[in-house]
């Protein structure tokens, strides 16, 4: 039986390709939690603008 054995140029395509495609993934699940904590920092000031001109209004 014959072991076929993968061209050089695809075993270097894949070594070059395969952290590529980690690295975008990180950078891409780093820009969406980001933008998460950037929505949840605008709500927690929202809310609490709105408290301030809350206690503001009973005096």
């Amino acid at each position: 039986m014959t072991v076929l054995k993968r061209p050089e140029f695809i075993s270097k395509l894949a070594f070059i390709w395969k952290p590529l495609i980690f690295l975008s993934l990180g950078f891409n699940l780093k820009a969406s939690l980001d933008t998460a904590a950037l929505a949840t920092t605008r709500d927690a000031r929202m809310e609490m603008i709105a408290d301030e001109v809350t206690a503001f209004g009973e005096k």
